[in-house]
């Protein structure tokens, strides 16, 4: 019989996110930008790449639906 270990999927994207200030600092790049109608700036979009490929690799469980 095998037994799944649940995981907190919150601690692990903690664990692998970029710094919360980096994170910060490119949410400002992104919104100043898209105020000024130019494109996000690419150091901005890599972190911005780099939370979304966390969420994609340690997704948030299914809700059971009782």
């Amino acid at each position: 019989m095998k037994h799944k270990l649940k995981q907190d999927h919150g601690a692990l994207r903690a664990r692998h996110y970029p710094p919360l200030a980096e994170q910060v600092g490119a949410m400002m790049k992104a919104i100043e930008a898209l105020g000024a109608g130019k494109a996000i700036p690419p150091d901005a979009a890599a972190v911005i790449e780099a939370v979304t490929a966390v969420k994609n690799t340690f997704p948030k469980p299914k809700k059971e639906v009782k």
